[in-house]
């Protein structure tokens, strides 16, 4: 499986991440408990998702 990684695709990611980064920070408000187990849910959900695409060794 092949990847092409363009400008719109940056930006897109970019502007993915800020949106996440937002929510989390009007959670952090709410409840900083709770900010930070979404982040490390995120964190592990972006961790498995790079493992299922990166090619076999």
């Amino acid at each position: 499986m092949q990847v092409h990684l363009t400008g719109k695709g940056v930006l897109i990611s970019l502007l993915v991440l800020l949106m996440v980064l937002a929510v989390l920070g009007v959670v952090w408000l709410i409840n900083p408990a709770w900010s930070i187990a979404l982040g490390l849910v995120l964190l592990v959900l972006v961790k498995g998702l790079f493992a299922l695409l990166k090619p076999s060794e």
